[in-house]
């Protein structure tokens, strides 16, 4: 009796197929069913601020491209907490959910950098706001050891090669996660994997790659611009959507390894990945409620007072000082072109109304 025992904790354990939600709930304890219903109470308060939110911005907002990348941004807590509570009671769907939200979570890196040029009034602006600005390219989470890296000024080309290193996020992340799903059809994929003869360690290396690379070149953008638009808060906004992609990513490894371990322990039709799959969501939508509370606090504040033409002919007038100084007249023709042709441009305006 006791090698039975044994033998069904060993089998229960060992399964990797997650259970049908009929089966599922039928195995639940009471205390896991209150926290199945506190994790849908959450997910509706989130979606209900998000709701209030999009209402005082349309409301107050004037600028319409703002208006459009913050909904963007604040969106990214229904969209996580959603997919969370439908992961937790059909377990079978964890994977794509989990597959969807990453695909939203990589066009939001990139929404984000976008978010940072309009703030600036666009690019034309932004690289005449920062033609002297110089950005250490020894910057988390890739080159944060390398102390050979250069410090780059912001030039057209420079910002160009950053925008491709955040916009590519956009395009390798939607066709791996694609990949992964076409995959786990046929049995070939395991969300969590890292065996190195599997298709999962390879999905998992590239979409990981590609997301440090764009969350790079994102640090380089942000760092140059905390300076320049500190009425806009874009710390605890970045600070935001680092969190999310951490809870989202690294948790879910965490949970893979206690796996390992046998925890959380295995329990009838309920094998340890069917509960670390429930619990990891479940803690997830209390993140997102935390997060969503901070999003509320600092994309409904008053924006700070778009850059103005004023204020980029008075840093351009030091430009132009310090390059005839120096004797770089291409450099001093450039950036005389870019004053001129802003001159002709209306200011993008951010403030909210009274």
């Amino acid at each position: 009796m006791g090698q039975a025992a044994v033998s069904n904790a060993t089998a229960c354990t060992a399964t990797e197929i997650l259970p049908f939600a009929i089966v599922y709930f039928k195995e639940l304890t009471i205390g896991e069913m209150i926290g199945v219903a506190v994790c849908c109470g959450l997910t509706l308060l989130i979606v209900a601020m998000f709701i209030e939110n999009v209402i005082f911005l349309l409301k107050n907002l004037t600028c319409k491209r703002t208006l459009n990348l913050s909904v963007y941004q604040i969106g990214i807590h229904p969209i996580f907490a959603s997919l969370a509570l439908l992961a937790v009671v059909v377990p079978r769907s964890s994977l794509l959910c989990d597959l969807v939200g990453s695909v939203y979570l990589s066009l939001c890196i990139n929404v984000f950098l976008r978010l940072i040029v309009t703030y600036h009034g666009g690019s034309e602006r932004m690289l005449a706001r920062m033609s002297q600005d110089k950005i250490p390219l020894r910057s988390p989470p890739l080159a944060c050891c390398c102390c050979c890296c250069p410090t780059i000024t912001i030039t057209r080309r420079n910002f160009n090669r950053i925008r491709v290193m955040v916009v590519q996020v956009t395009f390798v992340r939607p066709v791996v996660m694609f990949i992964a799903a076409a995959l786990w059809t046929d049995g070939r994929y395991t969300k969590g994997g890292f065996s190195g003869a599997g298709a999962a360690s390879y999905i998992n290396v590239i979409s990981s790659v590609s997301t440090l690379t764009a969350m790079y070149g994102l640090i380089l953008v942000y760092r140059a611009s905390r300076k320049h638009l500190a009425n806009f808060h874009l710390m605890p906004k970045f600070i935001n959507l680092q969190l999310v992609l951490m809870f989202s990513s690294l948790q879910q490894l965490i949970f893979t390894t206690l796996q390992k371990y046998n925890l959380p322990s295995c329990r009838g039709h309920l094998s340890t990945p069917a509960l670390g799959n429930a619990m990891n969501h479940m803690i997830l939508i209390g993140e997102m409620f935390l997060l969503a509370i901070l999003a509320r606090c600092y994309y409904r504040r008053r924006e700070g007072e778009p850059i103005t033409i004023a204020e980029i002919g008075s840093d351009g007038d030091n430009d132009r000082n310090k390059l005839k100084q120096n004797g770089n007249s291409p450099e001093l023709t450039a950036i005389d072109g870019v004053y001129r042709k802003l001159d002709t441009e209306e200011p993008v305006v951010h403030t909210i109304a009274q």
